[in-house]
């Protein structure tokens, strides 16, 4: 399914593309794992140097919002196209 898309896409098309949801969702969990990742290094150099301190821990937790908005945005658009199809399926004005 596109969420950019300005075509409305019919169920079938849809199902037959649903793996497409679980690339991008994959995708997204790709890149939000390399960024904890890269926080769990530059919080063990933080400690290492005797800083681990709640203010830079809000700062690492912080790089993680663009990671989980964009995910919470594309299931978003993806829960209502389906909830569109669902209530319409056939597509027809109401």
């Amino acid at each position: 399914m596109s969420t950019t898309s300005t075509k409305r896409m019919e169920p079938e098309e849809a199902i037959e593309n649903v793996a497409a949801i679980t690339r991008r969702i994959d995708e997204i969990r790709a890149h939000l794992s390399d960024e904890a990742d890269q926080l769990a290094e530059e919080w063990a150099g933080i400690g290492a140097a005797g800083g681990q301190r709640a203010d830079h821990a809000a700062m690492l937790l912080g790089r993680l919002r663009p990671h989980l908005a964009e995910l919470e945005q594309f299931a978003a658009a993806c829960r209502q196209q389906i909830t569109d199809m669902v209530a319409n399926p056939f597509g027809r004005n109401q």
